[in-house]
């Protein structure tokens, strides 16, 4: 399919740069307002300033049809002057004229026929812009190639910013690798700051605003609104002040859609719909009338959406998507209305939805659509339509060459996933009907997590890519030295932020060389097929003592008002699957907030109590009484939930009393890894305990120590006294060949070398990085062991290692933790596990006490060695450590992620059969006796026995 891409419609801004479209405003003005720019035109003819000055006067309130009379005059005097053709065509643009192609056109001739490669750039860069404008995106490519070429070769960091942005803006606008169009943002950024290009400021945050949007990094693009608004309004620039306030307004429908979060929105739109109309800046005072259509409803959101319909169909093609958008929704606010023109605009609406190429324009028309095809059609006519637009959306996905750009793609269209899995378990009237909703969610679940271990298998680079793989290895060199540089105790404030400055660029590098590696070798980076887990599937691989709860946790109604998918649970056992609704995100998620804010879990009973009854109590009660073992699959902030201390009741047991827990981001991977082959391994352990690091400072008897860390100023790495006696406990339990490695020999390149898969289990005692903003930077921290190594264990170091069915242990800061993305789940340290061949993971949802980790895992090894699975093991060591008194977050948090069914060590160990009381039983009575045949000087003749009374 060709595919021709649009603009979003929530950030589809301005067309040109917010530094060089100005509007008029409401100052006074001389009679002549041309007056300066005409005395600069006589001296400097040439100069791209002087054509300029007569655009920039619609800054100051020059009408737009005086400013295109000024400039076409001046370029018929000087036809060979690109800067006037340039600036005309501009001017032109803005007004929707479809003769600014011209314009741009001829620019670019005179600028090559002058030798100005800087006006041929700039012209480019329009002229792309317009193109784009008119769905030309194939020709806007080309002329996009050139500019960049052009700008390459020229010594002007300014010229090649703009162009860096414009193509970031351009594979945005394709929906193209929305993660490499970040790395040209950050780029160009480097190279407006370090040259101080304040005048690229306002462009480049419009553009890393618009980016940040499509991968879903909300608080990034509400970052980059509040700075352009910022500078705006100490520039008095109208255009980019309504810019701003527009970007925040659409930040504000992000939120959860409550009542106070839809007034504050609407409060916002209506703010960026008046600072529009003071710009005399039409598209976006139509987008926010479009906003304010849906979130009003009845007749004043008509009256703005009508509006928007009649008006847009002026502003050219750039109009065209917007005017459909609005007739969408204003056909979707007429469903009930039983008139003759309701029910006709309704079936233009559909008919004109029903084929389109734009994969942009089908993502953000998707709401309406389904919703007018739900309410109109039959359900069988709406599911199929819904499922047409799911694929629509996946190709739109399959665009994003890294799994970063991919899951953050997600993020922006997950909404719609819930929406159509909770529209068909709203109506659930058969078996089918479940089935589809399951399989719905599975294709949103941890799609990025399944293909990189489907990818695991893909072809190696090509020897053609052979410089690629050698300039990528010398950026992870650089990547080394920056990490160990700032593992540096005393390195000082401002050369701590140099650093991470010089991080960020080589992590950019590495960005752009794994592009061009995934393009240079098509099945070094491609996707696979993937045969997603069915209902059906999911049963008949459970055990009959199992339950999996599969979660959908999305929002009853949407900022609209409109159904927006539920919540809902899925519990399935071996005899079949029952759907139970559930509170959705807005009653459920403040609570989530609260719990996680509490340094005492013992406080929080009440709360664990109610989340009880609203997530698990009515699926649980219809579990058979056999069940014991609970696979859950989570769904949004539920990652970050410790369900093992849900309770009935304040005098009930917790979760994990009753119940083995282990975690699953889909179904499809939880079969994935059940079906693995079972291990094998020569001996029991290995593992790494309290690494030797620089700056360590001694734990003191009051704070043993968390295990966590951050590159932050003053922050200081504590011993852990603890992890060692941890270390040498884990190994007493399992005993064997297991092996040992503290302090000095705790380091990277010992653990790169050895032979992992010689070892049923992984543990690490450690220190570990966890970074929310950037995933790719958490780590374990463990001695460095060579000069080529900086001690950081990150993702990309993980999954080089070979620990194919081996189990891994994570017994440092927040392994399971991380930032939560839509559908994706946890972007945790866990994940560069599975990706490495684990196919169960042991880690922690927040940081542990040192001291109280060593004791529960060495309870929980006790327990593997016996033959238990990880399940199993970890849910009777935390029942003993709750038993003993210790606090829940010290045990609590700890969750079994994956195959918590496997069991490493099938019959026991040798030497492990009994329990430690009997053994210190048999241990004392062993010594009784001993004592007593040393004071019978060597013999064991028993004494005569007494007689009795009778004899």
């Amino acid at each position: 399919m060709k595919v021709r891409q649009r603009s979003s419609i929530w950030c589809l801004v301005a067309a040109a740069p917010v530094a060089t479209l100005f509007s008029p405003g409401t100052a006074a003005l001389a009679e002549d307002p041309f007056t300066a720019c005409d005395k600069r035109f006589a001296s400097a003819p040439d100069d791209r300033e002087s054509a300029f000055c007569y655009f920039d006067a619609a800054k100051q309130g020059a009408a737009w049809d005086l400013v295109i009379e000024r400039l076409d005059a001046l370029s018929a005097r000087r036809p060979d002057n690109p800067w006037l053709h340039l600036y005309l065509g501009q001017a032109l643009q803005f007004q929707g004229s479809p003769t600014a192609e011209g314009r741009f056109r001829r620019a670019v001739e005179t600028s090559e026929e002058r030798h100005d490669a800087e006006a041929g750039v700039r012209a480019r860069l329009e002229l792309i812009r317009f193109l784009n404008h008119l769905g030309r995106g194939e020709e806007a490519e080309k002329v996009l190639a050139r500019a960049s070429v052009i700008a390459e070769s020229l010594n002007a960091p300014d010229l090649l910013a703009r162009v860096r942005i414009r193509q970031a803006s351009q594979l945005r606008y394709e929906g193209k690798d929305l993660q490499y169009a970040a790395h040209l943002l950050d780029l160009a950024e480097r190279a407006v700051l370090a040259d101080g290009l304040t005048s690229l400021n306002k462009e480049l945050l419009d553009a890393k605003a618009l980016v940040s949007y499509a991968l879903g990094r909300y608080d990034a693009y509400l970052r980059c609104n509040e700075l352009l608004l910022a500078i705006a309004e100490k520039e008095g620039d109208l255009t980019s002040i309504a810019l701003a306030r527009y970007g925040i307004a659409v930040h504000s429908i992000t939120k959860l859609p409550s009542d106070s979060a839809r007034r504050e929105a609407r409060a916002l739109f209506e703010s960026a719909l008046a600072a529009a109309q003071e710009a005399g800046h039409p598209q976006l005072e139509l987008r926010s009338r479009y906003v304010l259509g849906r979130l009003i409803g009845a007749a004043g959101g008509r009256e703005h959406l009508e509006t928007c319909v009649h008006r847009a169909t002026g502003l050219g093609g750039a109009g065209k998507d917007l005017s459909n958008r609005c007739r969408q929704a204003l056909a979707a606010s007429l469903v009930d209305d039983d008139s003759a023109a309701a029910k006709d605009l309704i079936g233009q609406v559909l008919a004109a939805s029903q084929h389109s190429d734009d994969l942009w324009a089908t993502a953000y028309g998707s709401t309406e659509r389904m919703y007018l095809r739900w309410a109109t059609l039959t359900r069988s006519e709406a599911i199929a339509d819904s499922l047409e637009v799911l694929d629509d959306l996946e190709a739109l996905r399959e665009l994003q060459s890294s799994g970063s750009g991919r899951a953050g793609l997600m993020v922006l269209l997950g909404d719609y996933y819930h929406r159509l899995a909770g529209r068909l378990l709203a109506d659930a009237a058969s078996r089918e009907d479940s089935e589809l909703a399951f399989t719905v969610m599975e294709r949103l679940r941890a799609r990025v997590l399944l293909e990189a271990l489907e990818a695991a298998a893909a072809a190696s680079p090509p020897p053609s890519a052979g410089q690629l793989v050698e300039r990528l290895a010398a950026v992870l060199r650089s990547r080394v030295r920056l990490n160990r540089r700032l593992l540096d105790p005393a390195l000082g404030q401002a050369d701590r932020q140099q650093a991470i400055a010089e991080l960020d660029a080589v992590e950019s590098d590495e960005g752009r060389l794994r592009h061009q590696l995934a393009d240079a070798a098509p099945a070094y980076g491609a996707l696979q097929a993937l045969a997603l887990a069915t209902l059906s599937q999911v049963e008949q691989s459970l055990s009959e003592n199992e339950a999996l709860l599969s979660y959908q946790f999305g929002l009853d109604a949407d900022f609209s008002g409109r159904f927006a998918g539920g919540a809902w649970l899925l519990a399935s056992t071996r005899g079949g699957t029952r759907v139970y609704r559930i509170p959705d995100r807005v009653a459920i998620e403040p609570a989530l907030e609260v719990l996680s804010d509490l340094p005492d879990l013992h406080a929080a009973t009440a709360g664990f109590v109610r989340l009880h009854g609203d997530l698990l109590e009515p699926g649980l009660a219809d579990l058979p009484s056999g069940v014991e073992r609970l696979v859950i699959v989570p769904d949004g902030n539920l990652h970050r939930l410790p369900f093992a201390l849900l309770r009935p009741s304040a005098d009930d047991e917790p979760l994990v009393a009753r119940y083995q827990l282990s975690y699953a981001p889909s179904a499809t991977l939880w079969r994935r890894w059940r079906d693995s082959e079972p291990l094998t391994s020569e001996a029991p352990v290995l593992v790494l305990a309290d690494p030797a690091l620089a700056g360590l400072s001694e734990a003191t008897p009051d704070n043993s120590g968390l295990r966590q860390w951050a590159f932050e100023q003053d922050a200081r790495l504590v011993r852990l006294p603890y992890a060692r006696e941890e270390g040498e406990a884990v190994v007493a339990a399992l005993g064997g060949e297991s092996r040992l490695l503290v302090g000095e020999e705790a380091t990277e390149r010992l653990l790169k070398e050895t032979d992992l898969r010689r070892y049923g289990v992984i543990h690490f005692a450690a220190h570990a990085v966890i970074n929310d903003e950037v995933p790719e930077r958490s780590a374990v921290l463990l001695a460095p062991g060579a000069d080529d190594e900086d001690g950081w264990l990150q993702a990309h170091d993980v999954v080089g290692l070979d620990l194919d069915g081996r189990v891994v242990v994570l017994a440092s800061c927040s392994g399971a933790g991380g930032q939560v993305l839509r559908g994706e789940g946890p972007m945790s340290l866990a994940r560069a596990f599975f990706q490495a061949g684990a196919p169960v993971v042991v880690a922690s949802l927040w940081p542990l006490p040192d001291d109280a980790s060593a004791r529960l895992f060495e309870s929980f090894y006790r327990r593997l060695a016996r033959g238990a699975s990880v399940a199993e093991a970890l849910a009777e060591a935390q029942r003993q450590a709750r038993r003993r008194g210790v606090p829940a977050r010290a045990w609590a948090g700890l969750v079994v992620l994956g195959n918590g069914d496997l069991v490493p060590f099938p019959g026991g160990l040798p030497g492990t059969g009994l329990p430690p009381w009997m053994i210190t039983v048999l241990v004392l009575a062993a010594l009784a006796v001993l004592a007593l045949f040393a004071r019978r000087g060597g013999t064991l003749t028993p004494h005569p026995s007494p007689k009795g009374r009778g004899e």
